[in-house]
């Protein structure tokens, strides 16, 4: 499961589908790697590539940090 959280409100993308908006909490994936795009409305953009497995993954992203 995937939890986000976000600095200013954002959209969230898994493998390039919309999957909701920051924050998202307990999203059900599939094991294996996956892209996560976390896009927020003032262009900002933060790409992760995370391997999931059967442990949840957690994630802040702070559109503040370069």
């Amino acid at each position: 499961k995937l939890t986000i959280t976000a600095s200013t409100p954002a959209e969230v993308l898994v493998d390039g589908t919309l999957v909701g908006g920051t924050p998202l909490t307990d999203f059900a994936m599939q094991v294996g790697t996956r892209e996560i795009v976390v896009r927020n409305a003032s262009g900002g953009e933060r790409r992760s590539t995370v391997t999931v497995t059967v442990d949840p993954i957690t994630m802040h992203v702070d559109f503040a940090q370069p």
